[in-house]
């Protein structure tokens, strides 16, 4: 597969004509170009006054900037860009965009009708953040390193369960755990750092309610549907954001207006609903899964849920997710811009801090759902975590918003 990074022009600029590789000084593309020339087969530059421009051209310095363009000028300056593109770089070539929201929004959904794969890595967040992200997938960092333990534990867990769970080869015969915490899987992600290595898509839980009856099994049962096929997305907020992004992932799939409309529906409604419900069905069955045995009482404080706030703004993360999705992702077409910023199908705690005292609490319940340590009495997370969280960040998190994120410098 072809892989191509486009990465957006920079205010900063030497003084005299240069090739536009080098006329660009600011530490944000600079990065890019270093992340473009070690994973792309090549990359192009798109300049708000040039458009696509070659690493080699040789251009003067200038100073336009796409956010003084009106927004018709913005549509055809995309469709220059387009054109561009479509003359130099082969359909279904894998695109990653190294740029903000601005240089891509007008972008994406033609070249996505032309055939071409999209990956967004700065989608939705803060400019000030890119080079963040960068670093930490150029150089490595704290939290790459507790990435990388975070998968580790989830290898001896699979390893140790005798590896994951097809969801449509799941049943309420099976030994589950009452209650615990899963980890979604779907075999077209991989981690975006490590190729081999599966990706997590949604990290989820249950019973989280004081005095929730909820197990282990009804939430799974709920989110895979029926043994018929069926399922109701009214309960199940998975089985909602799979079905919006398999609306918007083809114009030739039959609108459902009510989809995602109140918290109950009638007959009518449920019958002109059913086939998409379906649809959902087959592709939540193809999932794997992994789980936790987790056995404490229902609550928003309960272990469960400590574990559940932090995987997810682990694997999120507030400078951007590490593992960006596939360009195949199907939860790139969601309606909500949580499941697309974060590449998870989960909207809470995505852009939380995460406190890395959870890593060692997995490891604990990795071993006790493995049979090596019995199941706790009383709680193993840190005393108070619930009331620090949005989360405290962490010593290794703090040194990410000292400088460059509140100075906003590209």
């Amino acid at each position: 597969m072809v892989n191509i990074f486009l990465v957006s022009c920079s205010n900063r600029k030497l003084e005299h004509a240069a090739p536009a590789r080098d006329l660009y000084t600011s530490p944000t593309f600079q990065a890019s170009r270093q992340l473009a020339e070690l994973r792309g087969s090549t990359w192009f530059i798109i300049s708000a006054k040039h458009g696509l421009l070659s690493p080699e051209t040789v251009i003067a310095p200038y100073d336009v900037s796409l956010s003084s363009f009106s927004s018709e000028e913005r549509v055809q300056w995309a469709n220059c860009v387009t054109e561009g593109i479509r003359e130099f770089v082969p359909t279904r070539s894998e695109i990653t965009f190294l740029t903000d929201d601005l240089y891509a929004e007008h972008l994406t959904s033609r070249l996505r009708g032309l055939g071409y794969r999209i990956r967004l890595p700065f989608l939705g967040r803060p400019k000030a953040t890119h080079r963040l992200w960068l670093n930490e997938v150029l150089n490595g960092s704290v939290r790459s390193s507790h990435l990388e333990t975070f998968y580790q534990l989830l290898g001896v867990l699979s390893k140790g369960l005798g590896g994951p769970r097809v969801f449509d080869q799941c049943s309420a015969v099976m030994n589950w755990p009452k209650r615990g915490v899963y980890f979604l899987f779907e075999d077209s992600e991989q981690r975006y750092l490590h190729e081999s290595v599966g990706r997590v898509t949604r990290v989820g839980t249950h019973a989280v309610s004081k005095g929730s009856r909820s197990t282990l099994w009804q939430r799974l049962r709920t989110h895979r549907g029926t043994n018929e096929g069926g399922g109701n997305h009214r309960s199940s907020i998975l089985r909602l954001h799979v079905g919006t992004a398999l609306l918007s992932s083809s114009s030739d799939r039959a609108a459902v207006q009510t989809w995602a409309q109140g918290q109950s529906a009638n007959k009518h409604t449920r019958v002109a609903e059913k086939e998409l419900e379906k649809e959902v069905s087959r592709y939540i069955r193809k999932m794997k899964l992994l789980w936790l045995s987790i056995g404490d009482s229902a609550s928003a404080q309960s272990d469960r849920s400590y574990i559940e706030r932090n995987a997810i703004a682990l694997l999120s993360g507030i400078t951007g997710t590490l593992d960006v999705a596939s360009a195949d992702w199907l939860g790139t077409h969601c309606a909500n811009p949580a499941v697309r910023r974060s590449s998870l199908w989960n909207v809470d705690f995505v852009d939380d801090l995460y406190d890395d005292q959870f890593l060692d609490v997995l490891s604990t319940y990795v071993d006790i759902t493995l049979g090596r340590r019995p199941m706790p009495a009383n709680s193993i997370a840190p005393k108070g975590w619930h009331d620090a969280s949005r989360l405290s960040a962490s010593t290794s998190q703090t040194h990410l918003f000292d400088g460059d994120l509140r100075n906003g410098i590209s």
